[in-house]
């Protein structure tokens, strides 16, 4: 079994943590409702000059802020959807970014629609998994199963599960093969590390690759323990080959779980909730970005149109993969111009006519 999965079973069965869809509106037996902000912040080596990064290290490295709202409903046959709202409208044309308006997934599958409420994606996937046991109905999106126990309890879970454990500045740390979770039962702290065998300067961690580390805070709310902020830090390389951290902080603006229609907790601005879903789905004029090149669709899963240019003879038309490799295909110029990149492997490409410059991403 693969280190993650192994992590997510053992926080199932130990932590009686476990995620959710929302599916059709009978009686509601539970429903948790939250609003989160991600900020991202990208960093390099100190050992890089900054002047060694190619524009496209810098777009990969500018980052906005996500604000995103989510619903979780379980209803009287124990079956659960996810809602997902995201109120960023696009920032220009073919922002394919924040193309998203709204995320829908239950036990049936998955569906994502724009924002004005179009479905553009769809995986029909059943999962099994999304219909509850009553045990775990009762104690959904509450976390006192794990922070109720006491510290030899919990040592004795761990090393039930085959993990050596030891005791660090208040933290229990229990390892495993190539991961470590370190769980802090006064401060309601949980933090998951991986590690791989990879010698990297950057990376090194007592002789080990740090591949990703995630960190989830807690507070105690009238008896019940419910999530303030997740901090995850994973790493990649960027298109010139230099490495670089990526730290993303999400913390609750808003947490409420609601059982048969009585609160059972609740933490934080609600209007930043309604807000955040009525805005997600309300359709908002769509700022142009600084080109008058129109693509459609945008994302492709081959063709792509372009509808409003006027292209000259001596028009040059050319599409970049992100390493800046020309892969433009053989076409004549006609208007409009169709190009076929069915044939390059999925990702985001840029496409350019004469100055002007247009992402694109092929799926």
């Amino acid at each position: 079994m693969e280190k993650s999965s192994f992590f997510k079973v053992f926080l199932s069965v130990l932590f009686l943590i476990t995620i959710g869809t929302k599916g059709a509106y009978s009686q509601t037996q539970r429903q948790v409702n939250y609003s989160t902000i991600t900020k991202t912040v990208c960093a390099i080596p100190s050992y890089i000059d900054e002047d060694s990064l190619s524009a496209l290290d810098w777009i990969y490295m500018e980052k906005d802020d996500l604000e995103k709202c989510t619903e979780q409903i379980i209803n009287e046959e124990r079956e659960l959807t996810i809602i997902t709202y995201y109120p960023q409208q696009p920032r220009w044309e073919n922002d394919y970014q924040y193309m998203m308006g709204k995320s829908v997934s239950s036990k049936d599958g998955t569906v994502l629609y724009d924002h004005d409420g179009n479905e553009y994606y769809r995986l029909d996937n059943y999962d099994p998994d999304y219909i509850l046991s009553q045990y775990q109905i009762d104690d959904y999106g509450i976390y006192n199963s794990l922070f109720d126990m006491d510290k030899e309890e919990l040592i004795g879970q761990l090393q039930m599960y085959g993990f050596q454990v030891s005791e660090e500045n208040g933290f229990i740390i229990a390892a495993f093969e190539d991961m470590e979770i370190a769980i802090n039962l006064d401060e309601l702290i949980i933090e998951y590390r991986s590690f791989g065998e990879e010698d990297n300067e950057f990376f090194a961690e007592e002789g080990n690759k740090l591949e990703m580390s995630d960190r989830s805070d807690y507070k105690r709310i009238n008896n019940y323990v419910v999530p303030i902020k997740n901090t995850r830090v994973h790493y990649s390389t960027l298109p010139s080959g230099i490495p670089y951290e990526i730290t993303e902080e999400e913390t609750y603006l808003f947490y409420q779980v609601i059982n048969k229609n009585n609160t059972v907790v609740k933490t934080g601005n609600e209007s930043i909730f309604n807000s955040c879903v009525k805005n997600s789905v309300n359709r908002i004029e769509i700022v142009q970005q600084n080109t008058d090149i129109k693509i459609y669709p945008n994302p492709t899963t081959g063709q792509l149109r372009i509808t409003n240019y006027e292209l000259r003879e001596n028009t040059i038309v050319e599409i970049f993969d992100i390493y800046g490799k020309n892969v433009t295909p053989l076409t004549s110029h006609s208007s409009p111009l169709i190009l076929d990149i069915s044939h390059l492997a999925n990702g985001m490409y840029f496409l350019k006519i004469d100055n002007k410059t247009v992402k694109v991403v092929k799926y």
